[in-house]
């Protein structure tokens, strides 16, 4: 696993794979093994309601299209995110301050730390001199501009089953 070099020591690794694979789940336990590391939510770039595009089939609006995402606005915020290590001043996050059951985590959360800890520590010296910004989403991959904005792009796959029960015991295989 290589980082970004850049002058400002930031990372963004971007989590993408379906709805309820586990994507929030990780980037909330990584950021417990990653020092000065948070989460940025492309769900926070939903388009208002009455812009959500109409499912032909079921004429409902339609959440899950790239069409539902305001790129425009997402990909300004990520690049100051990148830049700066941090939200525009003028950024409100609906998505960050959301609760979500950790219990189940707890536990993976040691094997995942050693098997982290190796491969990031060879490749930066001192963590603490670096931001670990998750960037968190469905259709990260989607955009090529986004895609060029991730310095590290995970994808979290979890089987048909787990997404349809909606649960969070998702086994994460991650692609670098």
């Amino acid at each position: 696993m290589t980082m970004s070099k850049s002058s400002n020591k930031i990372v963004l690794i971007g989590m993408s794979g379906a709805s309820c694979s586990g994507k929030t789940t990780l980037a909330r336990l990584l950021t417990k093994i990653l020092p000065n590391s948070w989460i940025f939510h492309q769900d926070d770039f939903f388009k208002s309601e009455p812009k959500i595009p109409i499912d032909s089939t079921t004429n409902l609006p339609n959440w899950d299209c790239p069409d539902a995402i305001d790129f425009t606005k997402f990909i300004k915020t990520l690049r100051h995110v990148h830049q700066t290590g941090s939200l525009p001043d003028s950024f409100k996050s609906k998505e960050r301050f959301n609760t979500r059951n950790d219990t189940q985590i707890e536990a993976q959360l040691e094997s995942l730390n050693k098997q982290l800890s190796n491969r990031i520590t060879l490749s930066i010296n001192n963590l603490t001199d670096w931001k670990f910004i998750l960037v968190d989403g469905f259709l990260l991959y989607w955009d090529m501009q986004v895609v060029k904005e991730l310095d590290i792009k995970l994808f979290v796959q979890a089987d048909y089953t787990t997404l349809k029960k909606k649960t969070r015991r998702t086994s994460w295989i991650c692609y670098c």
